[in-house]
């Protein structure tokens, strides 16, 4: 990219915004999965539970979701995704024009 022009901090941006989109993407999915599975699991009677010791009988559990954990689970996703492509971006920011032209 810096062969073409591209300053070292756009190089950054670019590739922090790629892990941004990346984590959003990511963490929508996930949370679409997960909403889906709670309510597949749900639908079917939950999970039954094995007695525990010193019962007769076991239980039927069911998965109750709250907003605050989903929103939990998806900023933590997307923060993950947005932090870990720092270290890439300032990687590529310092490669070398001639030995990058070299090796494409």
């Amino acid at each position: 990219m810096r062969a073409i022009g591209q300053t070292r901090a756009g190089i950054v941006k670019m590739f922090i915004c790629e892990g941004a989109l990346i984590g959003l993407i990511g963490g929508l999915l996930g949370l679409s999965v997960g909403v889906l599975l709670v309510w597949g699991i749900n639908q079917t009677g939950g999970i039954l539970v094995p007695a525990p010791p010193g019962m007769s009988s076991g239980y039927t559990a069911l998965i109750k979701l709250s907003s605050e954990a989903c929103l939990y689970a998806f900023v933590t996703a997307w923060m993950a995704s947005t932090l870990s492509s720092f270290y890439p971006a300032w990687l590529a920011s310092r490669i070398d024009i001639i030995k990058a032209l070299h090796y494409t």
